[in-house]
């Protein structure tokens, strides 16, 4: 189990949306999003498309340009490990597309 912190911006002015998550190669994917909301109009869920592919292909194009990049044990995302779990060597954090929302922090 993990846990990973993105950071969003929205545009002024229009309704466009996205989130940026760090991966462990030093770089970052920028993604728009969706928020699917409630009859109230609560944020429960976000949805973003790409994530997971987008995350496997920068990875990827990272690893074959930079092979001098120190990178940790494991690949994808930069996450916070809960319950003491600890990936294999070379394993890859590979992110969902769809995630309930927890909060912001602000």
């Amino acid at each position: 189990m993990w846990t990973a912190h993105g950071t969003h911006a929205c545009s002024n002015g229009a309704v466009i949306c996205s989130i940026s998550f760090p991966l462990t190669m030093g770089t970052t994917v920028d993604l728009a999003y969706d928020a699917v909301v409630d009859a109230n109009y609560r944020n429960d869920w976000i949805v973003v498309p790409t994530l997971r592919q987008s995350v496997y292909m920068e990875e990827m194009r990272t690893s074959a340009s930079d092979e001098e990049v120190q990178r940790p044990t494991y690949t994808g995302l930069v996450v916070d490990f809960l319950n003491g779990f600890v990936p294999k060597d070379g394993e890859g954090i590979e992110p969902y597309n769809v995630y309930r929302y927890a909060g912001c922090k602000g």
